[in-house]
């Protein structure tokens, strides 16, 4: 099969997964280059992590085969959370807040207060 433009990586086109069934860590752990854990606050993303990093020892891979994120989506974090996250081994976190039927200048405004309230202080840790 043909492909333009060509993957950066010379692997190929890398292959994340979402869910947190265990089917869903276990093809994360065979297959997968990343993970992506939704509507998970710190401490129920550090629970799948673990048992994904079994899952990965099983399968003769290292945790540092698969990149992790996560998107809190609704549930509400603070900005101690980024480091929570951090230390459970998460390395994006994917932020949701602007909301739904608002004016551009209210999205504008959403997304500069989530940059004061979580981008800059995730960039000093």
């Amino acid at each position: 099969m043909l492909s333009y433009p060509k993957p950066v990586s010379d692997n190929g086109v890398p292959v994340w997964f979402g869910g947190e069934s265990n089917p869903a860590l276990r093809r994360v752990a065979e297959y997968g280059d990343g993970w992506i854990g939704f509507n998970l606050l710190p401490d129920e993303a550090a629970e799948k992590i673990k048992r994904i990093e079994e899952l990965l020892r099983a399968n003769g891979r290292n945790r540092s085969d698969v990149k992790l994120a996560v998107s809190p989506y609704t549930k509400p974090i603070k900005t101690d959370d980024l480091k929570r996250y951090r230390d459970a081994g998460i390395e994006e976190i994917a932020l949701l807040g602007w909301g739904r039927t608002r004016t551009e200048r209210d999205v504008t405004a959403g997304l500069e207060q989530m940059a004061r309230e979580f981008v800059e202080p995730a960039a000093r840790l």
